[in-house]
């Protein structure tokens, strides 16, 4: 990750990290529905 950081623009790879978090919460919810049925 660090090398990642070191290599590309700081700006992408906030970008990036922030979409990626999005995704994992809402794929979180979604297991949560479909466990909770």
């Amino acid at each position: 990750m660090t090398s990642m950081h070191h290599s590309g623009s700081g700006r992408s790879f906030s970008q990036v990290s922030g979409a990626a978090m999005v995704l994992i919460a809402v794929l979180l919810c979604v297991e949560q529905l479909l466990a909770f049925r």
